[in-house]
């Protein structure tokens, strides 16, 4: 699973280096052409990013403000958040906060599925 999580932040890496450079060319363009697929991409890309960093860390969860928290959604939480603030330093790029909030609902929806996962695994282990 570690491999898999591997691979999937160097292609997230990949996708916000071409976003960043203004080097989207005909694959942005042709994603932007369907409606919302901006906001639902960044549920699923996001959402899948939380799912697989979770999963590579066995769910384990930490306390921040009180509440105990999965570790890999806190990680992948924090990190989302500090890339759409710097795109008010980007040139190409503009801060949205719905992206933020679809980015969020993904990490919240996958985390959840990452949990129901490892609960089974563990059930089927015994």
């Amino acid at each position: 699973m570690r491999w898999l999580a591997l691979i999937y932040i160097i292609i997230i890496i990949v996708i916000i280096a071409m976003a960043d450079s203004g080097q989207y060319g005909y694959v942005f363009k042709f994603v932007h052409q369907i409606p919302y697929s901006d906001k639902l991409g960044h549920f699923i890309l996001i959402g899948l990013l939380a799912l697989v960093v979770n999963l590579s860390l066995q769910c384990k969860k930490i306390t921040v403000f009180n509440y105990s928290v999965l570790q890999g959604s806190a990680i992948v939480a924090t990190l989302v958040m500090l890339e759409e603030l710097s795109q008010f330093f980007i040139a190409h790029r503009s801060f949205d906060l719905m992206d933020l909030l679809f980015d969020f609902i993904g990490i919240f929806v996958f985390s959840h599925i990452a949990v129901i996962s490892t609960n089974r695994w563990a059930k089927d282990e015994k």
